[in-house]
């Protein structure tokens, strides 16, 4: 059980799940999104999907007081040109 997983909620009743990160560096790239939350930290259990023993992330986080905007995904349409 090396691996773990974070889970941002937006309150520490776990209502609503906002991201999900497997690193503290994608906790950081995602904090970016967010003004507000409480991170939680779980352990994966090898070679299944099941996480076990849930913690609060204790390490200090700080949200931006304003969040950026998550860009949309948009796929670039290709332009053929044909040539005569």
């Amino acid at each position: 059980m090396g691996e773990k997983v974070f889970c941002l909620y937006t309150n520490k009743e776990q209502e609503r799940l906002l991201a999900m990160a497997y690193s503290e560096e994608q906790i950081n790239e995602e904090l970016q999104y967010y003004s507000g939350g409480v991170w939680f930290e779980y352990d994966v259990i090898e070679n299944t999907s099941i996480i076990d023993n849930e913690r609060l992330y204790k390490k200090s986080i700080d949200f931006p007081e304003t969040p950026n905007i998550r860009p949309k995904y948009v796929e670039e349409k290709e332009t053929y040109k044909w040539i005569k």
